[in-house]
């Protein structure tokens, strides 16, 4: 007989695990945009975005069917009701907007969609190069010969 404990231990780790739908990748600093297709029927419903789990109900957009766009600060909403999709665009991604969102056409199915966000690569610095030119001078004075050597520095351009 299992004891209580390990059947609940389990009964967490099921419930805590979510199903991700669209999985959409971003830099930091861009652009993103996601696209939420809804069923035949759905055109003229209300459309939503929301950050997080369904349950919060934390809605960052909502727009009332008949209106093709909405905006929000960095978050738009341009709906297509002839391709049945309405396309979330989040502008300048930091990584505070990575994570889960959800989206939703009136009582359709709800769709989960992970957001990873990444730092935008490091660009190279140019190397700097720096020559040394040698030139050997000889002095021919009447009282003595002798060999001096000049240094001279010079830097290629940055490129």
């Amino acid at each position: 007989m299992k004891s209580p404990l390990t059947i609940s231990g389990f009964l967490l780790m099921v419930r805590s695990s979510v199903c991700v739908d669209i999985t959409v990748r971003g830099t930091v600093g861009e652009q993103v945009t996601i696209k939420c297709p809804y069923d035949h029927g759905y055109e003229n419903s209300n459309k939503y975005l929301y950050k997080g789990l369904y349950r919060d109900n934390n809605i960052i957009l909502k727009s009332y069917g008949g209106e093709s766009s909405v905006f929000n600060g960095r978050f738009s909403l341009r709906d297509d009701h002839q391709m049945r999709s309405f396309t979330v665009t989040i502008r300048n991604l930091s990584m505070e907007d990575a994570g889960l969102y959800g989206c939703i056409a009136g009582w359709g199915e709800y769709k989960q969609i992970q957001l990873n966000v990444i730092k935008a690569p490091q660009k190279r610095r140019p190397v700097q190069i720096s020559t040394t030119t040698i030139r050997t001078y000889t002095n021919t004075s009447p009282d003595h010969t002798s060999t001096v050597t000049n240094q001279t520095e010079s830097e290629t351009p940055r490129q």
